[in-house]
């Protein structure tokens, strides 16, 4: 009992010394469902009355959302590959991949490794600019920088070409344990997902807010 005890308190220190690739601290989450917005636009314009209603309550410093949250227990798996795999499928793998606004990585305070977070202009589908984790550069692209380079995505029928305009740092999204898996990216308008799990950041205790975020 005596030696269980004292390898789970190790355990228990450990987790809390984990980095997770973003701060926690002061922030609230909630998730949206059922919103009947079919629309690529519709939703856009959902997703800004949402940010601006939650932006303008006292206390908050921040407001995104994303289609998975880290550590929420939710996975979502995406092919990709090299130029190669369009003639050998052999070569594509599989990553995370999230969809996410644009100031996602801000808000979160998720460390920018190398180019740059979206911004509004990305948020064209048929710009195909995705922004990746130290893991996926790592994994990709090998001893070469991965801010500019280019690899296949299959985010429909058929695989597309997507740009590297930006590298942060990994986020553990399965388990505090472990290092998180390597995730690709996309701004909010590209796949047709509706960004539903929202992020508030407060200057202070976010259960005092959530009367006013509810509302």
């Amino acid at each position: 009992l005596l030696i269980g005890s004292g390898l789970m308190i190790r355990s228990f220190v450990a987790l809390q010394r984990a980095e997770p690739g973003f701060d926690p601290s002061g922030v609230a989450v909630f998730g949206l469902a059922n919103l009947q917005e079919p629309t690529p636009e519709g939703r856009d314009a959902l997703s800004r009355r949402i940010d601006e209603r939650l932006g303008a309550i006292p206390g908050v410093t921040g407001v995104t959302a994303a289609s998975v949250l880290p550590l929420d227990g939710n996975a979502s798996n995406l092919r990709w590959g090299p130029g190669e795999a369009l003639n050998n499928p052999a070569l594509f793998q599989q990553a995370d991949f999230r969809s996410v606004l644009p100031d996602y990585f801000t808000v979160m305070k998720t460390q920018l490794v190398d180019g740059r977070f979206f911004d509004a202009g990305d948020n064209a589908p048929e710009l195909n600019r995705v922004i990746v984790d130290n893991v996926f550069a790592a994994k990709a692209f090998p001893g070469q920088k991965a801010v500019g380079q280019r690899f296949l995505a299959r985010t429909g029928a058929e695989p597309e070409w997507h740009e590297v305009i930006g590298v942060v740092r990994n986020q553990r999204n399965a388990s505090l344990a472990v290092d998180g898996r390597e995730t690709i990216y996309f701004p909010n308008g590209e796949l047709g997902f509706f960004a539903n799990n929202w992020v508030i950041r407060t200057n202070g205790n976010p259960t005092n807010l959530m009367p006013s975020i509810r509302a």
